[in-house]
């Protein structure tokens, strides 16, 4: 082919190639940025919730498994016959005073203002030391919202329950109010639960002592 005939064949293939100029001027249009958008959106909207949720699990949780600890450590101080629990805790505030332990008592409350306590109680006057309360209980988030004991196929509110752990002694005196259950009950619970009204935990105990958590 002759130069000349070459040279206009691809001055017209180059020329009609778009300029960077077209192409640097091409973007987005409206709609495309709208659909970008709305993705983003979407996806920003199912993550937060994702992770709302995947916080609310892990408080309810937490709150369990410290109320679980709790038991069993009270538990344990009545086991091993501790006195005096907590050094700050001076003359007549233990049992050492007294030379006898009575038991450890762990209340729990779900109505008003739903809260936790534990006490030491000695068999002389003065005859029981506050240990510990929460109020309310757990956290904003959490909170205690049933209480009661499961015997066979039925489920009783009891609304405030505690929990008798004697010395020397792996049995547990279940109360509802001021009634003792322990011989009715298969269980005595603590059901808590989150700010999502479907992820609740109970914490069980039963008459000989065992103390676990299940998820409902």
């Amino acid at each position: 082919m002759p130069e000349s005939t070459s040279w206009n064949f691809n001055k017209k293939r180059f020329l009609s190639l778009p300029s960077l100029k077209t192409i640097n001027m091409r973007g987005f249009t409206l709609v495309e940025l709208l659909v970008v958008l709305a993705i983003i959106s979407i996806l920003t909207f199912i993550t937060l919730g994702s992770f709302n949720n995947f916080q609310s699990r892990q408080e309810v949780r937490n709150a369990a498994t410290e109320i679980k600890a709790e038991l069993r450590k009270y538990q344990n101080y009545a086991i091993s016959g501790q006195k005096n629990p907590d050094p700050t805790l001076a003359g007549s505030n233990n049992c050492e005073s007294t030379g006898t332990l009575d038991h450890y008592q762990l209340i729990f409350v779900e109505f008003n203002a739903p809260f936790y306590r534990a006490e030491l109680y000695c068999p002389s006057w003065p005859n029981w030391t506050r240990l510990k309360e929460i109020r309310p209980a757990w956290t904003d988030e959490v909170e205690i919202e049933r209480v009661g004991y499961e015997r066979g196929a039925l489920d009783i509110n009891c609304r405030i329950i505690w929990f008798n752990f004697r010395p020397l002694n792996e049995d547990v005196e279940l109360m509802c109010w001021a009634v003792d259950v322990t011989a009715l009950a298969d269980r005595m619970y603590i059901q808590v639960r989150g700010s999502d009204p479907n992820m609740r935990y109970r914490i069980n105990v039963t008459p000989s002592g065992l103390i676990y958590e299940e998820r409902l």
